[in-house]
């Protein structure tokens, strides 16, 4: 609960423990009820932080318990094969810490990119369905209402598409996809 602004007439007290601002009631900023009383409210009391305690210390036994079984009853066989790199059933050719090309970055990029647009594409596409139905009228009328309409929201998919087809024509002019 946020403290009200003190000034010049902005508030005047009322029974202890509680505020009134002026000309209004005292129900519409705190309760009516003494600011100690608050105190031993169930959600503020030690019982809430020892529940979270005591979670901490299961998860940590949980923990310990996982790491010391496996320890304990891992196996135990090691040996050249064993400790040697694996890399897609071949052995590994050359350092491991060589440079890749910076085509690599901007097609992941780009994946995460056109990734994202099938997460603004699927309410649109769940909104636009149900738009007319009269079993969703009571929150697609005040959408209706104010504007909405199914022929505006397919203009407002088509700027989105377009804008993602200039972005696209971009890079592909750019050479983003040849491979050399």
């Amino acid at each position: 609960m946020m403290p009200l602004p003190r000034g010049r007439g902005s508030a005047r007290r009322g029974p202890p423990g509680t505020r009134q601002v002026a000309g209004l009631p005292a129900a519409a900023y705190t309760p009516n009820v003494p600011m100690n009383a608050l105190a031993q409210h169930p959600a503020t009391g030690p019982g809430e932080f020892a529940t979270i305690g005591w979670l901490l210390l299961v998860v940590a036994a949980l923990v310990a318990t996982i790491l010391v079984l496996t320890h304990v009853i891992g196996p135990r066989r090691s040996g050249p094969v064993k400790n040697s790199t694996y890399e897609s059933g071949m052995d590994p050719i050359g350092d491991t810490r060589r440079r890749f090309s910076v085509q690599f970055y901007l097609i992941a990029v780009l994946f995460l990119i056109f990734d994202v647009e099938v997460v603004f594409l699927y309410p649109w596409a769940v909104l636009f369905g149900r738009l007319r139905d009269p079993g969703y009228q009571d929150w697609a009328g005040p959408l209706l209402a104010a504007g909405y309409s199914p022929a505006y929201l397919l203009v407002a998919i088509g700027v989105f598409f377009a804008l993602l087809l200039v972005g696209f024509i971009y890079e592909w002019r750019r050479g983003v996809f040849k491979w050399n």
